[in-house]
């Protein structure tokens, strides 16, 4: 991922609420390091509950970014959505549905420890550089596969 007027949204389906205070995710190569928007939309594309920046990405593996505010969310379906800021070009973990799991090389993280269920993604170009819309059009545009993530609540 590595145009920063292109966001990346992945839907996924919460079973019941939960305070969310950050996000956790994977990368799995890294072409030019760099920094993230990551945020959390309804699941009608029409609200941005809330977002943070990633620390400078520079190596594979785990990552988090911290949200701020924290969001409490009901149950329902909602985006995960990422866009780099700057020339950061970094390939994340995804799962899609004609192949599985892609590029397996971290077990520590699996489809199953995700919170809820994840959908397809969808592709949004045309966005300020490096800034997430206050909403989007979830009909737009959409792919076979989507971003692996966790949601974290503070203890």
């Amino acid at each position: 991922m590595n145009t920063n007027t292109v966001g990346e949204f992945s839907l996924f389906a919460l079973p019941g609420s939960m305070n969310v205070a950050s996000t956790t995710f994977i990368v799995d190569a890294v072409g030019t390091a760099g920094t993230f928007d990551v945020g959390i939309y309804s699941g009608d594309g029409g609200t941005l509950y809330t977002q943070g920046t990633t620390n400078n990405i520079a190596n594979t593996g785990l990552h988090s970014v911290t949200f701020s505010p924290s969001v409490t969310l009901g149950a329902g379906t909602y985006y995960w959505a990422l866009i780099p800021n700057g020339t950061a070009n970094l390939t994340f973990k995804v799962r899609s549905l004609t192949t599985g799991l892609m590029n397996e090389s971290l077990p520590e993280q699996n489809i199953f420890q995700l919170v809820g269920e994840s959908n397809p993604a969808i592709s949004v170009s045309g966005l300020t550089a490096g800034t997430l819309p206050a909403s989007f059009d979830p009909t737009i545009n959409s792919s076979p596969s989507w971003y692996i993530f966790r949601l974290d609540n503070p203890l």
